[in-house]
């Protein structure tokens, strides 16, 4: 008669009873040495140090704790002089003149005016490629089509609002039209 081979399969982290006995039997023993250790150490004789005995320490430690470094002094406190600013003399402005307070106070933007508008001017190629960009998806959305390629690449929605942007730019600044 054959019988089928039968495995029981453990896992790696189960036990069995003879591993809990083996762990409860050396628990106990740890257990009975330190509770033994506990109840006899407090009456095992220890020499009282004496009071009046000087013990040696080593010479480099002893030229360690008596050696006396000076700090470096602080570096001196660094004098700034600032000349004091002499006053311009504000202009003199009748209340019939007020053209020229406007006048002066747009000429203190007009550095400023021409720098923002030539670092935030869109380039012409930058316009010209929102255009195209513009073109296709129009062109794309006549068709019927829901997505466009342009050059090899697939034009998505946040590239179309860039265009946008691109474009509006343009308009406002008067490059590129």
């Amino acid at each position: 008669m054959d019988l089928p081979f039968y495995r029981e399969y453990d896992l790696p982290w189960t036990t069995g009873q003879s591993q809990d006995k083996k762990f409860q039997r050396l628990l106990g023993i740890i257990f009975l040495i330190c509770a033994v250790l506990s109840l006899v150490w407090p009456f095992i004789p220890v020499p009282e140090p004496d009071p009046f005995d000087v013990e040696e320490i080593p010479p480099r430690i002893a030229q360690l704790l008596l050696e006396e470094k000076p700090l470096p002094p602080p570096p001196p406190p660094e004098v700034v002089e600032e000349p004091e600013p002499e006053p311009e003399p504000e202009p003199e402005l009748d209340e019939q003149e007020p053209e020229l307070t406007a006048e002066l106070d747009s000429s203190f933007f007009n550095g400023q005016i021409a720098l923002a508008n030539e670092v935030f001017t869109p380039s012409e190629e930058m316009v010209a490629q929102a255009k195209r960009i513009l073109e296709a998806m129009e062109v794309a959305q006549r068709q019927g089509a829901g997505a466009v390629t342009l050059d090899g690449k697939l034009i998505d929605l946040a590239s179309i609002r860039q265009a946008e942007v691109i474009v509006g730019q343009a308009r406002l600044v008067g490059a590129g039209g």
